[in-house]
């Protein structure tokens, strides 16, 4: 992506410009994928880099060590703004805001949202060489859940700031879809 808008910016070109950050993590170690477990690893270290999506240039670099969900996807770090996101480590959580690479450590009972997938489940209609019904699971998006900053379920509700990044903003109110329904909080602007 980066070189083709390198190209089209050489040629003269009009290059849209992207509003949201931009960034990559980079993770070393080794990850280990067994059947009916979780995933383990040995030695990982993590670092998150925001760059220039024209030039791919790193514009800042911030390492994180240990954050599993960073390097592999086994959760997403909860959300703690607009443009700040909960790392989980295990020497403690970890606030980055990826539009800028500053980070600072959560206050000790600073709660956060979740995601997690949401699944529903959908039969296939029979065809005519069969009147066999099957039903599948498929993944259809997220459900976000109040968690703690190490991404466990907590009960205080997050941040102002946390709702609005994680919810749908209708008519003055943040609304947030959860595993329980939907909910709605009124959000002033930032």
């Amino acid at each position: 992506m980066a070189r083709a808008i390198q190209r089209a910016a050489a040629r003269g070109d009009e290059v849209p410009v992207c509003d949201c950050p931009c960034r990559r993590a980079c993770a070393r170690g080794t990850v280990a994928f067994r059947r009916a477990s979780p995933p383990s690893h040995d030695s990982l270290d993590v670092t998150v880099e925001g760059f220039d999506p024209v030039t791919g240039a790193t514009t800042w670099s911030v390492a994180v060590g240990n954050a599993p969900s960073l390097a592999y996807g086994e959760a997403s770090p909860g959300i703690a703004g607009a443009t700040t996101i909960a790392i989980a480590r295990p020497d403690g959580p970890l606030l980055l805001d990826y539009a800028t690479g500053a980070t600072e450590a959560p206050s000790p009972d600073a709660t956060f949202w979740c995601m997690a997938p949401a699944y529903y489940e959908h039969a296939s209609i029979p065809s005519t060489w069969t009147d066999v019904w099957q039903i599948f699971n498929q993944r259809g998006g997220s459900l976000a859940f109040i968690c703690d900053g190490q991404g466990r379920a907590a009960a205080r509700l997050p941040s102002a700031a946390a709702t609005r990044a994680v919810g749908a903003t209708v008519g003055g109110y943040a609304v947030v879809a959860t595993r329980d329904g939907f909910y709605g909080f009124a959000a002033a602007p930032p």
